[in-house]
């Protein structure tokens, strides 16, 4: 059975992993990307996730899969990751691993997700969102306390989120209006 092909957005980024896998270079400026003045790759797009998908599919030993079949397993495979932050985020707040267990069923099984990380798409979101629900664990975690590791954890996955995809800045907007209030709340204590 002949798979789908990757539409719109997702061939775009299939063609930068492929480039990636084979290891060949993007183009700084790729005219055939947008026609005729080119699109800036570095400048106007994240490629955290090609590199990412790329690299990961050249460390395969032996016969590789055909590499649209990997990037459909990769994008579900690490959408699928954020489930575990999502537990255990909700079974700290809720205090009970019942609650954390039932929102990662929730979680898995929520019909707009799992269109979404079904691998038919390739978008950068299904690599960003576990980035992000890993950042917002180990930043409630910190602030419970437990030392330097978690702060510096909870950054690292920030970073490694907003620099997987643009739209993550508008996670970041509402994240830091809410450290912003919880700071004021802190000094009117």
């Amino acid at each position: 059975v002949e798979q789908p092909r990757f539409a719109a957005e997702g061939a775009a980024h299939f063609r930068y992993t492929e480039m990636v896998a084979a290891d060949r270079p993007i183009p700084a400026l790729d005219v055939p990307a947008q026609w005729p003045e080119g699109l800036r790759v570095f400048r106007e797009t994240s490629l955290a996730m090609e590199y990412l998908a790329g690299w990961t599919y050249r460390l395969i030993p032996g016969k590789r899969p055909d590499l649209a079949a990997y990037i459909r397993f990769f994008s579900a495979f690490f959408f699928s990751l954020a489930i575990v932050p999502v537990a255990l985020l909700s079974a700290k707040l809720w205090k009970s691993r019942g609650a954390g267990l039932l929102t990662a069923l929730l979680f898995a099984v929520a019909l707009p997700l799992v269109a979404r990380s079904s691998g038919f798409d390739y978008l950068r979101e299904n690599v960003a969102l576990p980035l992000i629900a890993f950042h917002l664990f180990f930043y409630v975690s910190a602030c419970a306390g437990g030392g330097i590791a978690l702060p510096v954890l909870s950054g690292i996955f920030l970073f490694a989120a907003l620099g997987s995809w643009q739209g993550s800045q508008f996670y970041l907007v509402p994240f830091l209006a809410f450290v912003l209030a919880r700071h004021e709340a802190d000094i009117d204590r």
